[in-house]
């Protein structure tokens, strides 16, 4: 591996195409983990504001059939919005940095500050909110 300064903290630098791809597929493959294990608790917990909000409408068909338009008109209007936050799924940008990395033909790659933070140390961009819409649904999500 070797470097060469471009400023204080850009780099560009030259590891093997083989030692990237190795940590990109360990980094997904953490990543695919947790994020199936959130998005299985967020789709559960939506299940549940579903069943609720079928609760709800079954009440006020009731007092509907009842002919209790006063009752009706004293009830909570009916709660349809679901603020769950939908955990992130970022699996293509690892899968398309792998696609990439898989047809290159040079042993050695350049890489910036940037994609090496993402590559291989896990630190992508969009990862501070990727598991801040994780976490809501598992503890694990801050090990990533």
């Amino acid at each position: 591996m070797s470097l060469y300064g471009i400023g204080r903290t850009n780099f560009l630098v030259h590891v093997k195409r083989t030692q990237v791809l190795e940590k990109l597929k360990q980094n997904r493959s953490k990543y695919s983990e947790i994020f199936e294990c959130a998005y299985k608790a967020y789709l559960e917990r939506v299940e549940k504001w579903l069943e609720n909000v079928v609760e709800e409408i079954r009440g006020q068909l009731e007092l509907w059939q009842n002919n209790s338009t006063a009752a009706i008109a004293d009830h909570e209007d009916l709660r349809l919005s679901c603020h769950l936050p939908k955990p992130e799924n970022h699996l293509e940008d690892y899968d398309d940095a792998i696609a990439l990395l898989e047809d290159a033909t040079d042993e050695e790659i350049e890489m910036t500050t940037e994609q090496h933070a993402a590559f291989m140390c896990n630190k992508w961009d969009w990862m501070h909110s990727a598991k801040a819409s994780m976490s809501a649904y598992t503890e694990t999500a801050s090990t990533l």
